[in-house]
């Protein structure tokens, strides 16, 4: 009776006490998880296939830009107008002025060749001008279709018209952008353009982000289908009557609408530029196998867990009390540190419990604080990392600049423009090697200062003297281009305007082990407070227009990749120019370092 009474106050009782508590909780744990395994699931599946719709809209919304450029390029031109109107009485005449406006129509069909695309010119003069081929319409009969009409009477929008047969080939289904064109000055109306892009163009943004059940289509707003997951569901009408609780709530609404005997998990976005509806429809008894599946799984494991957790903790219990009584007395063979405890407690016990659990949690907290710094250190890298991206206004600029060449007829310097942005793009979007070599990244300060001449039409003038042994080491890939253009937009375009920009060189040299890159610049310099405020502040004026780095960011950047004893400095005097010297490791391809001949 003794022995009974006092069960519950030893160290075996207490314990397998806690573990019927623990086998309770999580068999309640278990039955809980059952029971909102459903709504967890269906709130991931609907966020899951909410952000590809969000994707497929931010692709579709690319594509529509391109057509409405494609169609600014002809709005714009004012060399049509001349063409459009022109008078042919012969055939030769004719035959001239078409292949004329034809051969404007190639230019700009190479130059988006991607787009898949079909151009019919229709001018005052009665000619009908496309190169991909003759429309099975004569330009009469177009002009009394219903949709050309409806296409025509707004001069200043451009009428989408849903998929249909192509004006050309009938095989294929295309939909069609209708614009007329007028001169923006006289608003003198003289012809009108039908830009039909191919329907694939529209299934090849949607294609690989669904799942062999689901259904994907895109509607207007009288239900036409522009474009279909299943095929030939292409130009039939989608009865909305089903949708319309849905379509008249937020773009991320979701509703169960039954099609053909068969339940749906519904969601949709509106493209406001074309006003389509995007709807993806997700087959309940795919969502609803999944979550079968898992809830016996749950229920399995639950089980599995009680029956294996009965018999542990009588195990466990039992292991766990006999050490301790031989902890407790291993204890009392050593002098006390305190007074001594009462006999027949567990107070002793749980003391050495209680004083070997602190140091753990004093190491759990070392470790911690160890992990939360090298977590901190992983952030800052992605940052980085994400930093390294291009910036659009840099690539608008840079378009720009190729189109500007290519209306002055400046022709011969498109092909080193575009082969120096992409050479820029493949390092920048390139994530094979973080390290690159020392002549590649010369190469893209090349790149980039070419660009910078054809952006501004000024000359900048550029010297690097590198040794061949270290043409090979390596460094953080574009490390060297923030210091490049932090010295053209801070230190070149505050001086006065000339043909001369400035001077820009690099010199390499090895120290021992160490590896120094020094950019050296004629600008007009600072002061040196702001020079070492610079490595201290990282402000939005300081970052870099081509990929939003800093100079402190690169500073950053070196000592993360190979410690603190690396960096920059920076040298400055006004009206004289700046300096920046950058110490790094000197490394190779093999990460064996070489020694100077």
């Amino acid at each position: 009776m003794s022995r009974f009474v006092h069960f519950p106050r030893s160290i075996f009782g207490k314990l397998l006490l806690s573990n019927g508590v623990l086998i309770l909780s999580m068999s309640l744990i278990g039955f809980l998880s059952f029971f909102t395994a459903k709504n967890l699931i269906n709130t991931h599946i609907r966020q899951s296939n909410l952000n590809t719709l969000n994707q497929i809209h931010k692709n579709l919304g690319i594509l529509i830009d391109q057509v409405i450029t494609v169609v600014s390029l002809f709005d714009h031109n004012n060399a049509l107008e001349d063409q459009l109107t022109r008078d042919t009485p012969g055939p030769f005449d004719r035959l001239k002025n078409i292949d004329t406006v034809e051969s404007q129509i190639r230019k700009y069909s190479f130059a988006y060749d991607w787009l898949r695309y079909e151009t019919i010119l229709l001018g005052v003069n009665g000619n009908v001008y496309s190169p991909d081929g003759e429309s099975e319409l004569a330009p009469g009969a177009l002009r009394q279709l219903d949709w050309y009409r409806r296409g025509v009477q707004n001069q200043q929008q451009i009428f989408w018209r849903s998929t249909h047969p192509s004006l050309i080939n009938r095989a294929k289904k295309v939909f069609t952008a209708v614009k007329t064109l007028h001169n923006p000055f006289s608003r003198h109306y003289y012809g009108t353009l039908l830009l039909s892009i191919n329907e694939s163009c529209l299934y090849d943004i949607y294609r690989d982000s669904l799942d062999r059940k689901s259904q994907f289509a895109i509607v207007d707003a009288a239900g036409r289908v522009i474009s279909h997951s299943t095929r030939s569901r292409i130009g039939s009408r989608l009865n909305l009557k089903p949708f319309a609780k849905l379509l008249s709530g937020p773009d991320d609404a979701h509703q169960i609408i039954r099609i053909n005997r068969l339940k749906y998990l519904c969601i949709y976005q509106k493209v406001e530029k074309v006003d389509w509806i995007l709807l993806h429809m997700i087959p309940l008894a795919t969502i609803s196998k999944d979550i079968n599946a898992l809830s016996v799984k749950i229920l399995t494991i639950s089980l599995l867990c009680i029956v294996f957790s009965v018999g542990l903790a009588l195990v466990i219990s039992r292991k766990i009390a006999l050490p301790l009584i031989n902890l407790k007395n291993r204890v009392k063979n050593y002098p006390p540190k305190s007074a001594p405890l009462p006999e027949n407690t567990v107070s002793d016990e749980i003391t050495v419990l209680t004083k070997e659990y602190e140091n753990i949690i004093a190491e759990l907290e070392k470790t911690i604080h160890h992990l939360m710094k090298e977590q901190e250190e992983k952030r800052k890298a992605e940052l980085h990392a994400l930093q390294m991206q291009i910036r659009p206004h840099f690539l608008y600029n840079t378009i720009n600049s190729i189109k500007c060449l290519l209306w002055t007829g400046k022709t011969e310097l498109i092909e080193p423009t575009i082969h120096a942005l992409v050479n820029l793009l493949e390092q920048t979007v390139s994530r094979k090697e973080e390290l690159i070599p020392l002549a590649a990244e010369l190469k893209c300060v090349q790149d980039y200062l070419y660009l910078q001449e054809i952006r501004s039409d000024r000359t900048i003038r550029f010297q690097a003297k590198v040794p061949e042994s270290l043409q090979n080491c390596l460094i953080p890939k574009l490390l060297l281009q923030p210091l490049i253009e932090n010295a053209i937009f801070h230190g070149f375009e505050p001086k006065p305007s000339g043909k001369i920009w400035g001077t820009i060189a690099i010199y390499c040299s090895a120290a021992g082990d160490d590896l120094q890159l020094e950019v050296l610049d004629d600008g007009v310099g600072m002061a040196q407070d702001t020079a070492a405020r610079l490595l201290t502040v990282d402000s939005p004026e300081t970052s870099s227009r081509f990929n939003g780095i800093g100079v402190k960011n690169v500073l950053e950047r070196i000592q993360l990749y190979f410690g603190s004893r690396y960096g920059l400095t920076i040298r400055s005097e006004i009206g004289v120019g700046t300096s920046v010297v950058l110490t790094l490791p000197r490394q190779y391809a093999d990460r064996k370092k070489e020694a100077l001949p």
